[in-house]
């Protein structure tokens, strides 16, 4: 029985025996518990404040070390970039800062993790765009590229159409001119890469033909251009940069609306006045589906300060990494626009994918 209903039948066997009108009771009861109601709220009060406080205390965002998961074994590209901003990182976090190599089926093993992974921001992705798209849509990654939490995009890299030095293509206008009405053969580092998507983008613009001949990486191609095995190259110009400082290749155009500060002298797209929409190298920084907005803003302010950090960006230029920070609104999107260029190339693309053995 309650302490209500005990309360009650109390008064009505008291007020019984003194012989008290039903009126004078009812008015006496209602007294009484008009009394007791203030003690009631405070303890009410008191316990909401206790059990707020501690939920707040224990959701406070970092308070444990956070886990950053990279795509690729230690010294890939995507590797040194996280090892390059990971000291910063952990210095505007204010908490240590993990990182675990879990290479494997070109990223898609991380992944396949990761988006398993509780969203409360202690387990991040450092992952390459559009690897994350061609490894769901090309090669049946078991994981939804954009449903990953996009938090923050703080590494790009430039893509260069390249020639031979000997090459009789003196400028775009030229190699545009003399490309028409026939089919050129160019070497492209892996099917559904930055460089094979930012192709197709330009010879569609340019309505150009051309016979995509997919390598296992820049290097790859470039080296089958200098045999006289393509007609041109379009790839990283981290992978490029050894072939043009020996004058063994050409860079004809870089597909970003700025120049490479590595090569100024080679016109962006924009300059060239091609109104086209290309795609970035990139990597990133995601989460499991659905992190809590101010958890995604607490990372985002990190990297942020790590973006702008004197030390860090002179670390970066030594170390030939390309510094563009892009929020996580910049990121998706860019991701999205990635996602839908390789699901409308889908078709294409898979007829280009060698069986595996």
């Amino acid at each position: 029985m309650g302490v209500w209903a005990e309360d009650e039948l109390s008064y009505e066997k008291n007020f019984m025996r003194e012989g008290t009108p039903m009126k004078k009771r009812e008015e006496r009861k209602r007294s009484e518990k008009r009394e007791r109601w203030p003690g009631f709220i405070f303890m009410a009060i008191v316990t909401v404040l206790v059990f707020t406080n501690g939920a707040h205390s224990a959701d406070k965002f970092p308070s444990k070390p956070v886990k950053l998961v990279i795509t690729h074994a230690a010294g890939t590209s995507n590797d040194v970039e996280a090892r390059t901003v990971q000291p910063f990182l952990q210095k505007y976090l204010g908490t240590p800062v993990v990182i675990e190599n879990m290479p494997g089926t070109g990223g898609r093993k991380s992944r396949e993790f990761v988006i398993k992974e509780k969203p409360d921001g202690y387990t991040l992705l450092s992952t390459g765009m559009p690897s994350c798209q061609i490894g769901e849509i090309l090669f049946n990654g078991r994981y939804r590229t954009l449903d990953f939490t996009h938090i923050y995009s703080l590494f790009s890299d430039s893509t260069a159409l390249l020639v031979k030095s000997d090459s009789p293509y003196k400028g775009m206008a030229d190699f545009v001119e003399k490309n028409k009405g026939k089919t050129p053969s160019c070497a492209v580092p892996g099917v559904g890469s930055t460089a094979h998507l930012n192709g197709m983008i330009l010879t569609r613009y340019l309505g150009l033909t051309t016979k995509w001949v997919p390598y296992d990486g820049g290097t790859e191609a470039l080296t089958a251009m200098a045999g006289g095995h393509v007609d041109y190259v379009i790839c990283d110009t981290g992978s490029a940069t050894a072939m043009i400082t020996s004058k063994m290749a050409r860079p004809l155009m870089i597909f970003d609306e700025t120049p490479d500060p590595r090569y100024p002298d080679v016109p962006a797209y924009k300059a060239l006045g091609y109104n086209m929409d290309t795609i970035p190298s990139l990597r990133g920084i995601v989460g499991p589906p659905g992190v809590p907005a101010d958890v995604v803003k607490i990372i985002e302010a990190a990297y942020n300060k790590a973006a702008e950090d004197k030390e860090f960006l002179s670390i970066a230029m030594k170390a030939s990494v390309k510094v563009k920070p892009r929020d996580s609104r910049e990121f998706f999107n860019i991701s999205k626009a990635i996602y839908n260029e390789i699901k409308g190339e889908e078709a294409k693309l898979k007829a280009m994918i060698k069986p595996e053995k």
